[in-house]
């Protein structure tokens, strides 16, 4: 079994040995896309996604463990896996307004020292602007390197 395949049915046992549960599969169109689109020679994918979709479904048969996924590109999926029964509900998110993205930048930045009033105006535009990736700010692995050499970083 290849490894994709193996990683698939140990999520999925794992879920149905500590339900109920919630199994959440992020990106989950990168393991099941359109297989009517894959070339002849991507077979593993193709199974990936049938036992994907298998298991999908004997997790939902026991009722105990509830399928939550997520992806940006829902037309890229497998319709099988959109259809009744599988997924039962589809909910769009779009990407916040500039509110909303001051926002999650607020809550994300709790507790770390800011730049003085002012001096982060450009850095709080860069966070508002951007549209395509997440608008958190970036936080651990350079703000604990300034620490460890005596930095007391701010934004």
């Amino acid at each position: 079994m290849g490894r994709a395949r193996h990683r698939s049915a140990r999520c999925c046992d794992n879920a149905a040995q500590k339900a109920p549960a919630i199994l959440f599969i992020d990106g989950i169109d990168a393991i099941a896309p359109k297989r009517e689109e894959m070339s002849g020679d991507r077979q593993v994918e193709r199974r990936v996604v049938a036992q994907l979709l298998a298991l999908v479904d004997g997790l939902g048969a026991h009722g105990q463990v509830i399928v939550v996924a997520a992806t940006n590109i829902p037309n890229a999926l497998d319709p099988a896996l959109r259809r009744l029964g599988r997924f039962d509900r589809e909910i769009a998110i779009g990407v916040p307004d500039q509110s909303g993205r001051r926002e999650i930048l607020e809550i994300h930045s709790r507790g770390m020292p800011l730049a003085p009033e002012g001096a982060s105006d450009g850095t709080m535009h860069c966070f508002l602007q951007r549209n395509r990736r997440p608008v958190a700010p970036p936080r651990g692995s350079g703000r604990g390197r300034a620490r460890s050499r005596g930095h007391h970083p701010s934004f």
